[in-house]
C-alpha cells in the first residue's frame, strides 16, 4: 500500500501546483499616481495573461477614500475601454500572452484638491480563487509617504478578529481609519500604547484599515475581517 500511496501523491502534486499557480499578473502593485495635468492624476499598471488560452477576467473598483467626493471622480480604463466613472465592475478578456493597461484616473475638474485610494480586485471568471488585489494611491491635495508605503510591512492580528485587533511593526503609525467594504469611513482611531483596539460593536464582515503617520500621510492600506 505504501508504494501505491506514494505514487498517488507524486501524481497529484503537479496538479495541485498547477491549480495554485497564478495565470495572470498586474504590475506594478501597488500603483502610485502621476500628475498628468492640473485636473488629472493617472495610476498606470499592466495586466498580462500568462496562460496559453484566451481567458475572461473581471475587475471591481472600490473607492476606499476620496476627499472632496462631490467634485472628484475616479475612472477605470482596462485593455479595451475607458469606462464612465459610475462603472464599478466590468468583465474583460485577454488572448494568450496578451497584456494591456489597467489604469485608474482621478479627475479634479475644479482643481480644488482631491485625494483617493482605490482598491482594484481582478479575478479570473472561471477560477475566482485566481485573483489579484491592488491599491492605487492617487492624490492632488495631500502628499503620500510613497517611500514609506513601499517599505511598509505592518500586519494586523488576529485576522479574522472578534473583539479587538492589534498591529505589528507599527512604530510609524499614528492613526488608523476603519472603512467598511464599500469604502465608507466608520472610525478614526489614535494609536495607543497598549496597541489594542476594540471593535466588538462592528458587524461581522470585510473591512479596510488605512494607516497614517503623525504628519497625516498614508503609510499603508490593508484588508481585514471581523468575525
Amino acid at each position: 500500500m505504501k508504494p501505491l500511496q506514494l505514487a498517488l501523491i507524486l501524481c497529484l502534486c503537479p496538479i495541485v501546483s498547477m491549480q495554485a499557480q497564478q495565470t495572470f499578473t498586474l504590475k506594478p502593485n501597488p500603483v502610485f499616481g502621476v500628475v498628468m495635468d492640473p485636473t488629472r492624476i493617472e495610476g498606470s499598471a499592466t495586466v498580462k495573461n500568462l496562460a496559453s488560452t484566451r481567458d475572461s477576467f473581471s475587475w471591481k473598483r472600490t473607492v476606499i477614500r476620496l476627499d472632496n467626493d462631490s467634485i472628484c471622480y475616479t475612472q477605470v480604463s482596462d485593455t479595451y475601454n475607458h469606462w464612465f466613472y459610475l462603472a464599478s465592475e466590468k468583465p474583460f478578456w485577454l488572448d494568450p500572452g496578451q497584456e494591456g493597461p489597467m489604469n485608474v484616473t482621478l479627475w479634479d475638474f475644479e482643481e480644488l484638491g482631491c485625494c483617493a485610494i482605490v482598491h482594484l480586485k481582478l479575478k479570473k471568471l472561471d477560477a475566482p480563487i485566481d485573483s489579484i488585489e491592488s491599491y492605487y494611491y492617487l492624490r492632488t491635495c495631500q502628499p503620500l509617504a510613497v517611500t514609506e508605503i513601499k517599505k511598509a510591512s505592518v500586519k494586523v492580528f488576529p485576522n479574522p478578529a472578534v473583539n479587538f485587533f492589534s498591529l505589528e511593526n507599527a512604530e510609524s503609525v499614528a492613526r488608523v481609519t476603519i472603512c467598511d467594504a464599500t469604502g465608507k469611513m466608520l472610525r478614526r482611531i489614535t494609536v495607543n500604547s497598549a496597541n489594542q483596539y476594540e471593535i466588538g460593536e462592528l458587524s461581522p464582515g470585510f473591512y479596510y484599515l488605512i494607516l497614517e503617520n503623525s504628519a497625516g500621510s498614508i503609510l499603508q492600506v490593508m484588508d481585514w475581517v471581523k468575525a
